[in-house]
């Protein structure tokens, strides 16, 4: 009788799993996966965090090459990387969702898994409310809706409680370096750009031209940015010895006032980390704003 019941309640908790649910994702595609997917692949790196954060990385059969936070996730499958991700690795794990970002990965990507017929849910986070958004849709993805909105709370209480401790203070004209050789910034349609404003700062880069413009060394003479930002990612991380033998560097306000910061590589991975890299963004910058208290993540703050 008890291992009637067993069987019972196991079948039943089967059906439940498969149950189909059909969401709207970020590019306005209707799709249909099971209310609680039991076989889940990540293309990115923030939502491989965001999968953790969410609770569900029992369910999370396979990541990038990239996918290194936290660091159990590098004990998970691995499918290649965002641009070109093996497709074959991809099936081969039977995922009955994949998740997938609209700026890091590429459409055809999308398209392949499509033709698969694997159920495949699109992220966009141009913006830090895009990101709040992310979280909400992917726990409803990904069958944990309570703990998607909890943290979309959560960020969205940091983010509101920095822009209260800023009000009315003068934004400070900060270059932002994404790469060096060219010089890369952050513009226009870019969740980076957002962070900067909300930490009271406004990018020397022209917002307007395109997300990632590349900046002449007199653009940025002329600019003379009040603060340099650095932003850290795989295969980046330049010195200051590196950086002072830019041309006409030594000449720029910020370096003369020693105003060079750097964040880890988290700030490049809108997740669930981004409420920190905002925090430690706006103290660097603003550090009267917030008298003595200490920042969240100031353990991970270097200066160049």
């Amino acid at each position: 009788m008890i291992f009637r019941r067993f069987i019972l309640c196991a079948l039943v908790a089967t059906i439940a799993s498969a149950a189909p649910q059909t969401l709207t994702d970020h590019f306005g595609r209707r799709v249909t996966i099971p209310e609680h997917p039991q076989r889940i692949v990540s293309l990115a790196p923030s939502l491989t965090e965001t999968i953790y954060a969410l609770g569900a990385a029992d369910r999370l059969v396979g990541v990038t090459n990239y996918c290194d936070f936290p660091p159990e996730a590098q004990q998970k499958s691995k499918i290649g990387d965002m641009l070109n991700p093996n497709l074959e690795r991809i099936a081969a794990l039977r995922p009955d969702l994949v998740l997938i970002t609209k700026d890091g990965n590429r459409r055809d990507t999308l398209t392949a898994l499509e033709h698969l017929n694997i159920p495949t849910f699109a992220v966009g986070t141009e913006r830090l409310d895009d990101i709040s958004r992310m979280f909400r849709d992917v726990g409803r993805a990904v069958g944990e809706p309570a703990a998607g909105v909890a943290l979309a709370a959560q960020l969205d209480q940091r983010i509101s409680r920095v822009q209260h401790a800023l009000a009315g203070r003068p934004a400070k004209r900060v270059l932002m370096v994404i790469w060096l050789q060219p010089m890369v910034s952050v513009g226009r349609g870019t969740f980076l750009n957002d962070l900067l404003e909300r930490a009271g700062a406004k990018t020397v880069a022209d917002t307007d031209s395109q997300p990632w413009p590349k900046l002449s060394v007199e653009e940025i003479l002329r600019s003379d940015p009040d603060y340099i930002v650095v932003t850290r990612s795989p295969g980046f991380a330049p010195g200051r010895d590196e950086m002072m033998k830019l041309p006409g560097w030594k000449e720029l306000s910020a370096v003369k006032q020693d105003r060079i910061f750097s964040l880890p590589d988290a700030v490049q991975r809108p997740g669930p980390r981004i409420a920190d890299m905002l925090d430690m963004l706006a103290r660097a910058l603003h550090p009267d704003a917030f008298g003595n208290s200490a920042s969240p993540a100031s353990g991970s703050r270097g200066k160049q």
